[in-house]
């Protein structure tokens, strides 16, 4: 009898069970390693955190090593853009770990600073057991008008821009495991996520047009709209639905930062963010049926909405000043206000990791509408300035609205030529 290695490029079945057996080694390894601890089952959920991201690693790594064309020094660009990010992001995160545990055993020994006792695995089981470490990261950053300023960016962002993106994407251009990336995004950084979906983007063409007369590609060829035309109205309801409810978790999050349903709504939250790509493994080219009208209705939706978020969050951080600072000059209250986002910035740990990323979006969107639009040089000046005035979160999905009327426009002449 012959035995099959799966590999990373393999099926769907090895995609489930290698990684069912990898847990159930490692957790068995973990537990007879560390069974004279009190809390062995606290260090494994936090071993398998890191786990969980190595296997997401191993799943993306062959989608952008996979040959399709030469790469070019935009895709490397791209590389560079998500390790930078992960830096960024991971280096704040490291501290995280380390003030949460400075703080837990300041709180549970009663001793000084420099009285501390040095860390041990018994000790770190303790403190992973009476701290949850999600929730607490969490709630340090919603709390506070300046605080949420940062990170309603990252959360708007993911969950009506970049969830959609790549589903919508995904199915049109047959990148594999679009899930993987969402996940990688919510257990690393959502900017990492998103570097290196876009240098997918760039190895993986567009399926759903193909090369009109007139050279440039522009007709739809989706067969599965032609055939079953209903899906692409559902397509577009399910994410529509989706995006919709995912984003109302991201507005009422600061009004759960004190109740006990916080946790919940952030979990909702991810969990949504889920549903459309875990449903490509089943139905790979759902997404691509879409009418370009309504990917332009679902993306003008996203950039009002989170415009919504981002003027409303801006005026009640900037009144909390004026609370404070009423008398101050126009121009000495601004500096007050850049001051305040500065510091917020570098306020906590958790808050570093998470306006980290959130901060790694502007020149991660900034530089692949550059790329995306090529010589035009006036447009992409237009939303680069956009994209800081505004963030990610509404500058991109107006982007890849105006992208995807543009797309419709040269499409419907060369349509009905072949008609």
């Amino acid at each position: 009898m012959k035995i099959k290695v799966w590999r990373a490029g393999g099926g769907q079945q090895g995609l489930i069970f290698c990684p069912f057996l990898f847990f159930s080694f490692f957790f068995l390894t973990m537990w007879a390693l560390i069974d004279n601890v009190d809390h062995p089952f606290a260090v494994c959920i936090l071993a398998s955190y890191f786990v969980l991201i190595a296997l997401l690693v191993w799943r993306i790594v062959p989608v952008l090593t996979r040959p399709q064309g030469g790469k070019s020094a935009c895709f490397y660009l791209f590389l560079l853009l998500a390790t930078g990010a992960l830096g960024a992001t991971w280096y704040y995160m490291f501290r995280y770990f380390e003030y949460s545990f400075w703080r837990w055993t300041l709180l549970t020994t009663g001793k000084e600073n420099g009285d501390l006792p040095s860390a041990t695995l018994n000790s770190v089981s303790h403190w992973l057991y009476d701290t949850s470490l999600f929730d607490e990261a969490w709630r340090s950053v919603c709390q506070g008008e300046w605080a949420w300023l940062w990170s309603v960016q990252i959360c708007s962002f993911t969950v009506a821009v970049w969830m959609p993106l790549m589903a919508i994407e995904g199915s049109r251009r047959h990148i594999p495991a679009t899930w993987a990336f969402m996940l990688l995004g919510q257990v690393v950084a959502i900017s990492v996520s998103a570097a290196l979906f876009f240098a997918a983007m760039l190895l993986y063409t567009d399926k759903t047009t193909k090369k009109g007369t007139n050279g440039s590609q522009n007709v739809s060829q989706n067969g599965v709209a032609r055939r079953f035309p209903e899906t692409k109205h559902l397509a577009f309801l399910l994410l529509f639905c989706v995006t919709a409810a995912a984003w109302t978790t991201v507005r009422d999050t600061p009004n759960y930062t004190r109740s006990p349903y916080f946790l919940t709504n952030l979990l909702i939250m991810h969990g949504l963010l889920v549903i459309p790509l875990a449903l490509t493994l089943c139905l790979p080219r759902l997404f691509s049926t879409m009418h370009g009208s309504l990917v332009v209705t679902l993306y003008t939706s996203a950039a009002a909405a989170n415009l919504v978020l981002v003027i409303v969050q801006w005026h009640r951080a900037i009144f909390s000043l004026l609370v404070l600072y009423s008398n101050l000059p126009a121009q000495e209250f601004i500096m007050l206000a850049a001051q305040w986002l500065f510091n917020t910035f570098f306020s906590h740990p958790a808050q570093s990791s998470i306006s980290s990323d959130a901060a790694a979006l502007y020149p991660i969107t900034i530089a692949w509408i550059a790329i995306h639009q090529k010589q035009r040089v006036a447009t992409t000046i237009a939303f680069a300035v956009l994209t800081l005035i505004a963030t990610p979160a509404v500058a991109l999905p107006l982007y890849l609205a105006y992208y995807e009327t543009r797309r419709e426009c040269a499409q419907t002449p060369a349509t009905k030529k072949t008609q």
